[in-house]
């Protein structure tokens, strides 16, 4: 019976530990993430501005320019809703766009220009570089625009070990690609300026 106050009195104090830990570990996992999504939003401004640089380059213009047939080209003096459908609707049907990440390691070119001079040739491309070869169509023209991209959510939760592929010695080896980004691709859009304010278009 003596030892009963003792007993209720440790309980206590182990139970607030406790609680005090799993806070400590929230606050912790919170930071985490933090800085992930604000590593996440360096990344995506540097990959604007790298885009904009590309779309802003006098040789991926005129070729931009040279493959817009005359009734997709914008004219600055005469820019309405119409000339903007009918831009974003070529570019659609002319070229076939592809995704960034398929979960397999992909080759590429690193310079931006000639990624996009080389998707003029194939007629198909990633996202991204299909809005920069719009991009520059667009500027070529004097018209104002600007590239998009998007905030997206990411999961950060790892997959489970026994997910990862082996070799085939059957050791396990990490995936090139995570299996959780699979499905994770950079994603983007134009936003033309007409009448006083930006009109959102997806080329």
């Amino acid at each position: 019976d003596e030892m009963a106050p003792v007993d209720a009195a440790a309980r206590k104090v182990a139970a607030k530990a406790a609680q005090a830990r799993a806070r400590s570990l929230a606050r912790l996992r919170t930071a985490q993430a933090m800085t992930r999504y604000q590593a996440n939003i360096v990344l995506l401004c540097a990959c604007q501005v790298r885009m904009d640089t590309a779309a802003n380059s006098e040789e991926l213009q005129a070729h931009a320019l040279s493959i817009t047939p005359p009734d997709a080209v914008l004219d600055p003096r005469s820019l309405t809703q119409e000339t903007l459908r009918r831009f974003a609707l070529w570019y659609r049907c002319a070229f076939q766009a592809e995704r960034l990440v398929e979960g397999t390691p992909v080759r590429r070119l690193c310079d931006i220009v000639q990624r996009t001079l080389l998707c003029i040739s194939k007629r198909r491309g990633e996202v991204m570089d299909l809005v920069v070869l719009a991009a520059a169509a667009v500027r070529a023209t004097t018209v104002r625009c600007r590239i998009v991209i998007p905030m997206q959510l990411v999961s950060f939760k790892p997959p489970p070990s026994s997910a990862r592929p082996t070799n085939h010695s059957g050791r396990k080896i990490a995936e090139t690609v995570p299996e959780y980004t699979k499905n994770i691709g950079l994603y983007g859009w134009l936003e033309i300026f007409i009448d006083g304010r930006w009109t959102h278009v997806d080329p």
